[in-house]
């Protein structure tokens, strides 16, 4: 039986930056964003539109997490934040009833048991705390990176960290056992029955696993970066359905132990975070500040009209070469090529079109090529050294390479002459969820390569493609 696809059900303007965070609320959605606000917005009862609930506000910096917990028939609302505490809230009030302290780094991850009316926290401090009552009855301890996944299963409890690490552990905070199987940092986990769970991370797979004794039974492949969050939209062993969302601009629709089903592409350039507000609705964050809403039920579809505008937007977004690798221009295909169907869902195929690069998605249910983007960008050209470097469809003086880890691939530090270094340290901070502490060696780190406090008369100097460790000096940097 073929599965119903998602079509578009309306784009909410919900934040003024990146929405770092989305998760279900009945009949609705929270979202969290770099803004320092979190959000509430509820569907309306006919029709595709959703209506805001409420505005949060309270911390102090941006919204890392958020998660929704029942507790005595009342959703109460918890907001993680890079200022170490998470925030307590009900729907009648926009300040928090209570702020939960104990971690002393971003709050990463957050997880609702509502079968034990308990909270989950993950923490870049590498460490887990379990929530009663607002009050942190057990801290687990273990990892060596970042805690950036939290998932609960009755009495026992995941954890997924940047250490490419996921552990298990009972309720009384002993590590059962630890799964290594992810080859970079993990970042999502859910749990599908007693016997198996997924996780996804950096290394752009998600594992199916089985609980007890740590065997991956299964890995889905189809993604091309980094996997930020998944969600279950129907849970059993062998037809799991799920949605995932990732670097790579997709959101991704897979069932039981087959290739995706679908695969849908977004105009933003990152794709943080996917709900499942039921199972024929899902909410998306992305870092354009909006919430993209897709739904199955007819009744809810947007309109022709949006969503040929939605559909035009896609087609008309730039990809930068730099995240495509080595590419022959003049080896690509032209047009002729679009006529030969795909081999999967989502398959990609860069063809020669009116002296550009263009990239084209193949869709299974509507059985055509659509063209979802542009290369921005010369292919095997030799760059100018003054020349601006394009990063994320904006140019700039420099983009250093920062290697923070093996086996992961280096972070993209951009630079203008004239910004304020500390300014630009702190948008590099909030964006890789790094420590508030290195603000000032990383801005002496731009300060000193760029050679000047950055003024607008400066000349730069050759854009680097070395690997540079802002807080040592030294070639590579390695997290302790």
């Amino acid at each position: 039986m073929t599965t119903k696809p998602f079509k578009l059900r309306n784009i909410l303007q919900t934040n003024s930056k990146d929405v770092r965070a989305v998760s279900s609320y009945p009949n609705g959605f929270v979202c969290g964003s770099r803004d320092k606000l979190a959000k509430v917005y509820v569907s309306s009862e006919k029709g595709k539109e959703f209506v805001e609930g409420q505005n949060f506000t309270g911390p102090t910096h941006f919204v890392s997490s958020v998660a929704v917990l029942a507790v005595n028939d009342e959703q109460l609302i918890y907001v993680g934040s890079n200022d170490a505490c998470i925030y307590c809230y009900d729907i009648v009030n926009s300040e928090p009833k209570f702020i939960l302290i104990g971690h002393s780094g971003t709050v990463c991850s957050l997880h609702a048991d509502n079968g034990n009316s308990t909270l989950m926290s993950g923490s870049w401090d590498q460490e887990s705390h379990i929530w009663k009552d607002n009050k942190s009855i057990k801290v687990l301890k273990g990892h060596s990176g970042a805690v950036w996944a939290v998932a609960s299963l009755q009495d026992e409890i995941l954890t997924g960290s940047a250490d490419k690490t996921i552990k298990r552990w009972d309720k009384e905070g002993k590590c059962l056992n630890t799964y290594e199987k992810h080859v970079d940092c993990v970042r999502g986990i859910v749990i599908l029955s007693s016997k198996r769970f997924l996780s996804c991370g950096n290394d752009a797979k998600v594992l199916l696993w089985n609980l007890q004794d740590g065997e991956v039974l299964h890995t889905f492949d189809g993604h091309e970066n980094y996997i930020y969050c998944l969600a279950v939209l129907n849970a059993c062993d062998d037809e799991s359905e799920f949605v995932t969302c990732s670097e790579d601009r997709t959101v991704r629709v897979w069932k039981g132990l087959n290739s995706e089903i679908q695969s849908i592409r977004l105009p933003a350039p990152t794709v943080w975070s996917v709900a499942a507000i039921d199972k024929e609705n899902i909410a998306v964050g992305c870092s354009d500040g909006k919430v993209y809403t897709f739904t199955r039920d007819d009744e809810r579809v947007a309109s022709e009209a949006e969503i040929k505008s939605f559909e035009d937007e896609v087609s008309k977004s730039s990809v930068p070469l730099a995240e495509l690798g080595d590419i022959k221009a003049d080896q690509l295909p032209g047009q002729e090529a679009l006529g030969v169907p795909g081999k999967k869902e989502g398959a990609t195929k860069l063809i020669r079109e009116d002296g550009k690069i263009c990239i084209y998605q193949w869709s299974s249910s509507k059985f055509e090529w659509a063209k979802v983007g542009d290369v921005v960008g010369n292919a095997n050209q030799d760059k100018d050294p003054s020349a601006k470097t394009l990063f994320e469809g904006k140019e700039y003086d420099f983009v250093f390479n920062v290697d923070i880890q093996d086996g992961v691939p280096p972070l993209k530090l951009p630079f203008n002459l004239g910004d304020d270094p500390y300014m630009a340290a702190q948008q590099f901070i909030h964006k890789h969820d790094l420590s508030q502490y290195f603000l000032d060696q990383i801005a002496n780190f731009i300060i000193k390569n760029v050679g000047s406090t950055s003024t607008p008369t400066a000349q730069p100097s050759q854009p680097s493609n070395d690997y540079v460790d802002p807080w040592t000096g030294s070639s590579r940097y390695v997290p302790r």
